[in-house]
């Protein structure tokens, strides 16, 4: 009979234990310039601090944010210019992102102010804020939680048709394809002030054409996960969403790109083995066109892969 007992317990398999992937953000950031060089232009927050695990990225800003690492310990600080402003919140260990788009000088461009754990494989020589995943076959949740504040948005229609005058509030994830150098987005809105579109799902689509060969990118809602939409000046909300079913479902779909006209079937066709992929990138913030002016608080981010 003991040996019986051992046998059974031996065919019984084994739980994958929950990882969180990610650090939380210190009291102190690094700066990725606007052109991206796998290299950030200095670090900000508090000078007793260690060294950051998580960065702040800005596309299409016409000036840099720029930082130094000078403020005391366990003090709010910020560092801003025209265009945009980052700041510490030391009650929640957070941070505010604020941009302003009535002073961009061009319509038709999309401006973007992401908080994001920096990952070695594209920004190698840094402390990793986040670490992959174990490939999405072996697992059974990922799940996605953060305390969101919209404390400002006003959108004004200086920019006229055919041209957008919007702010989108979006929490993203980026899984690698390292057998076919293949990489997914999914990007979740959890408000977009347009307020056009709602339980909905679509291939991002400046990702269906060859710009971005073996590339893909889902934009959601997060309304399809049982989340209201935020509303600005409700105060802070605090979510967790399990992405897993999402994922696996456009992995499995095999999606073809509409617009690509490569023949190469790996440019253009997602590949379906959920063993080839793994979680690998999160980044968090604001992205804007137009004349919006956005505030945003984000603290308490984790990813737990089970």
């Amino acid at each position: 009979m003991k040996l019986l007992a051992i046998f059974v317990v031996l065919l019984i398999p084994a739980s994958v234990a929950a990882a969180d992937l990610v650090r939380r953000p210190g009291a102190s950031i690094w700066i990725a310039p606007s052109t991206y060089n796998h290299r950030f232009t200095s670090e900000a927050g508090d000078w007793s601090a260690p060294p950051a695990t998580w960065h702040i990225a800005q596309w299409n800003i016409p000036k840099d944010l720029v930082g130094s690492k000078t403020a005391p310990p366990g003090a709010a600080w910020d560092i801003s210019n025209s265009y945009g402003r980052v700041g510490f919140i030391p009650s929640t260990g957070g941070y505010q992102l604020a941009q302003n788009g009535a002073k961009l000088p061009a319509c038709g461009t999309e401006y973007d102010l992401f908080l994001e754990p920096t990952d070695s494989a594209n920004y190698p020589g840094y402390p990793p804020g986040i670490i992959q995943s174990i490939s999405l076959n072996a697992a059974s949740s990922i799940k996605l939680s953060a305390g969101i504040n919209l404390v400002y948005e006003s959108v004004t229609d200086r920019c006229a048709t055919p041209h957008v005058n919007y702010v989108a509030y979006i929490a993203s994830l980026e899984l690698n394809n390292a057998v076919h150098n293949q990489r997914l987005f999914i990007q979740i809105d959890v408000r977009d002030s347009r307020q056009t579109l709602n339980h909905y799902r679509s291939w991002c689509p400046g990702y269906e054409t060859d710009a971005y060969p073996r590339q893909f990118c889902e934009d959601t809602d997060v309304r399809n996960f049982g989340v209201p939409a935020l509303v600005p000046g409700n105060g802070r909300a605090f979510f967790t969403i399990d992405l897993y079913n999402e994922l696996r479902n456009l992995i499995q779909s095999g999606h073809v790109k509409s617009r690509a006209s490569s023949t190469n079937p790996y440019d253009v066709s997602l590949d379906t083995d959920l063993s080839h992929w793994k979680v690998s990138r999160l980044y968090v913030g604001q992205t804007l066109q137009g004349s919006a002016v956005a505030t945003s608080q984000w603290d308490s981010i984790g990813l737990v892969v089970q």
